[in-house]
């Protein structure tokens, strides 16, 4: 037990080792006013932006003892307001409920200007809605009669692969022309279909195709396997796969001691068919396995909307930063977060709403 804990702390120090050769890592502290009943989680997370945005908002001045010294050359000597602040992420020192209030004291990792990114752990799905598009077998030739190849077996077991990780589920996508309007809905107006289809779909396909291959020593009959899957987030395709492989049905020739026939060996066959296609269904998915965070906002009806939720690994307490370094940085904490969206607060109160739309944001990880 010993160990484990000895080595829990060598790999925190490793971390916190790299943290500071890629930045500046600095203190800061952040109080909120209790006035509302709300939970003591909604309070933290505004007292960390707090703090995040006193170090932003902080006079060159008041950074001067933040600024880091090596061989006598001074590392961050443009640090100002409105230019060479970049937080890259942050650390929970400790929390305080005071009743009337709550406060934190953190560590802030502080990038220099020419640093645009620092690498964080994955964000993963959560019960991701994922609509799977089945688009069947095509036969390029003629099978032999004997090879049957059961599409609906094979739309089954895909389904099951997905269904068995439990970051997904499967959904049916519905036509748009098909929605009734209920009168009422949980989501926003106009978001309607949102409701109904999944916001990722899996397309899947198969191609068989035949080969003959005829000499005067041998003959042989070749099936080739296709299967390409594609991972589509509102249509927009983000990645896709392709894999290919070969059975030999029949073989024979003059070196050839009898015919060499994979009829007798039909369910070995049909069971590598669809292990192609199920490898291209795990290579494709592997797009959500660790994904960095990166949006646009959206300025709609007086508020700020991403399109990503619960199911996209989101949580409330998160906190989001302005991803173009150079010019002034904005800091947004979650108002409210559903299933496929989440609105915003900015926390710089004094800059219009309107500004921020298509603004790129980046999640801002703790470390």
């Amino acid at each position: 037990m010993h160990k484990i804990y000895f080595l829990i702390y060598l790999i925190l120090v490793t971390l916190s080792n790299a943290a500071v050769a890629e930045g500046l890592i600095v203190e800061a502290k952040g109080t909120v006013l209790k006035t509302t009943t709300l939970s003591n989680d909604l309070y933290q997370t505004r007292a960390i932006a707090n703090a995040l945005q006193t170090v932003v908002h902080s006079s060159p001045q008041s950074l001067g003892s933040f600024s880091l010294i090596e061989n006598g050359k001074v590392l961050f000597d443009q640090i100002s307001s409105q230019s060479s602040i970049k937080i890259g992420g942050y650390r929970i020192l400790s929390t305080q409920d005071h009743g009337d209030k709550f406060s934190v004291s953190l560590e802030v990792l502080i990038l220099p200007s020419n640093k645009n990114s620092v690498a964080f752990s994955c964000r993963q799905p959560k019960d991701l809605d994922i609509a799977l598009n089945w688009k069947g077998i095509t036969l390029k030739r003629s099978m032999p009669f004997w090879v049957q190849i059961d599409a609906q077996s094979i739309y089954q077991q895909i389904a099951s692969t997905i269904a068995s990780d439990d970051r997904f589920n499967i959904r049916k996508k519905i036509p748009r022309q098909t929605l009734q309007d209920t009168g009422y809905s949980l989501y926003d107006t106009g978001d309607n279909a949102a409701a109904y289809a999944p916001k990722y779909e899996l397309t899947a396909e198969l191609k068989l195709d035949l080969k003959n291959e005829n000499s005067l020593l041998q003959r042989s009959k070749t099936l080739t396997i296709e299967a390409t899957t594609e991972l589509a987030r509102r249509s927009q395709i983000i990645r896709s796969t392709t894999l290919e492989n070969n059975i030999t049905l029949s073989k024979s020739g003059v070196l050839i001691n009898g015919p060499n026939t994979g009829r007798q060996n039909l369910e070995n066959i049909q069971q590598n068919i669809y292990d192609v296609m199920q490898q291209s269904v795990i290579n494709t998915l592997r797009e959500l396995e660790c994904k960095n965070f990166a949006s646009k906002i959206i300025y709609q009806g007086q508020t700020l909307k991403i399109d990503f939720g619960f199911q996209d690994g989101l949580l409330e307490t998160d906190i989001f930063s302005s991803a173009v370094i150079g010019t002034k940085q904005f800091y947004f904490s979650v108002k409210q977060m559903n299933d496929n969206y989440t609105t915003l607060h900015a926390l710089s109160n004094d800059t219009k709403a309107e500004i921020f739309d298509g603004l790129d944001i980046q999640l801002l990880e703790r470390f």
